[in-house]
């Protein structure tokens, strides 16, 4: 195998200077937009607000009363609501999981 030839002396350095640095990182910044966010803007659906993010938290996180709002097996509520002591060992077991109080 022959030698390589030395680079030519007319190649470009590297430039890492300040300004050069700060227009990459401003070309770097103007990304076009990701699949998700074409996909949202197409359907009309714009990504939740801090304020309205965290309503849906706190919704989320309520618990619901064992022994007025008994819940179902999943924790969802029962439309058909046991009475009685046939609910006791379902609402034992919902209050042990944590999942009413």
């Amino acid at each position: 195998m022959p030698p390589q030839p030395p680079l030519e002396s007319n190649s470009r350095t590297l430039d890492l200077s300040p300004t050069t640095l700060a227009t990459a990182a401003r070309a770097a910044s103007r990304q076009p937009p990701g699949v998700a966010d074409v996909a949202r803007a197409q359907i009309g659906h714009a990504p939740p607000t801090p304020s309205e993010g965290f309503s849906r938290s706190v919704a989320s996180a309520v618990i619901p009363d064992c022994l007025r709002d008994t819940p179902d097996a999943y924790g969802q509520p029962n439309e058909k609501q046991m009475q009685g002591l046939l609910a006791v060992p379902l609402i034992a077991l919902m209050a042990a999981a944590g999942r009413c109080r």
